[in-house]
């Protein structure tokens, strides 16, 4: 083997080792990728990012129109947005926020649900449409992108409202269970009040007021204690579960609407979806820790935690 050869082999080599480097540094620090929350704002077409530990917006995703809906799915590393008004769902990359893919799905989607072992999406129509399974298939990074649109299919999940019976049926949007207690607490927009009914009857056994126009109900890990968004009032309305009383009212943004509890029962995020703005509530007290702005109508959220991938 000649000079020039030898050199030419020892160059090769050396541009494998560099090449190779780089990817291993690419893998390690996208399993680094921070946590991150999304918040889908659907007046303005995008999706917020936000740092959950410094509680700072970071950015956003611009989307179709209307995104009301999120799911981080495979593994982390994707993220879908159902955007309601353009009747379609997006596939964003959630380390390089790149769009993947789009689905047009024509009518209003919502509600998604990942089977990721069988590898389908599917997406309910919020309008009271038949739902919609889109079958994935692997990619490169062994993670699932939409491949082909069944025929429309309804409750593939078995996901069905719960309708609580007393004076009147009234659907919930939003429970809490207590099982050692066999109740089940429950709001709907149309009444004031949280429902607390038997977890096996489903018969309401009493109301407790709240205010108008109650969004979501969420409790802290120990349940000792239950968070209201009362939109018709500006405020959160917080509950002791022992005595099932309301004990305080916490002023937030205007409008709030959906509520995201972050792991550690320290930090909720509650979704002022009148007033463009989110209000970082610290569970501890309570008290408004920090109020983001983070674009028009806030709605859908979602935490992807980096730890769990």
């Amino acid at each position: 083997m000649n000079r020039k050869s030898t050199r030419q082999i020892r160059l090769l080599l050396a541009l494998l080792a560099v090449l190779l480097a780089a990817a291993v540094w690419s893998l390690i620090l996208l399993g680094m990728a921070p946590s991150r929350i999304y918040i889908a704002c659907s007046r303005e077409d995008q999706v917020a990012l936000v740092d959950p530990v410094r509680h700072e917006v970071l950015g956003a995703l611009h989307t179709d129109a209307g995104p009301e809906e999120l799911l981080v799915g495979g593994g982390g590393w994707r993220l879908y947005v159902a955007c309601r008004r353009a009747g379609t769902v997006q596939v964003f990359d959630t380390a390089t926020r790149r769009l993947l893919s789009r689905y047009v799905i024509g009518r209003a989607p919502g509600h998604l649900s990942m089977d990721e072992k069988r590898g389908i999406l599917e997406v309910a129509d919020v309008e009271g449409g038949p739902n919609t399974l889109l079958h994935l298939e692997p990619d490169s990074l062994f993670t699932f992108l939409p491949k082909t649109v069944t025929s429309p299919y309804k409750g593939a999940f078995e996901r069905q409202p719960t309708l609580l019976k007393g004076e009147v049926d009234l659907e919930i949007a939003s429970r809490v269970e207590i099982p050692d207690r066999g109740l089940l607490l429950g709001v709907s927009g149309e009444v004031p009040e949280v429902l607390v009914a038997g977890l096996q009857d489903l018969v309401v056994r009493l109301r407790i007021p709240v205010g108008e126009r109650p969004g979501e109900i969420v409790s802290d890990d120990r349940m000792t204690r239950a968070f209201v968004s009362v939109r018709g009032e500006d405020a959160l309305a917080i509950m002791d579960l022992q005595s099932l009383q309301v004990r305080a009212r916490l002023p937030v943004g205007h409008g709030p609407t959906r509520l995201l509890k972050l792991p550690g029962d320290e930090f909720l995020y509650c979704m002022n979806t009148d007033g463009d703005t989110v209000s970082v509530v610290r569970m501890e007290g309570p008290e408004v820790y920090r109020t983001l702005k983070v674009g028009g109508n806030p709605l859908g959220a979602v935490l992807w935690d980096s730890s769990s991938r």
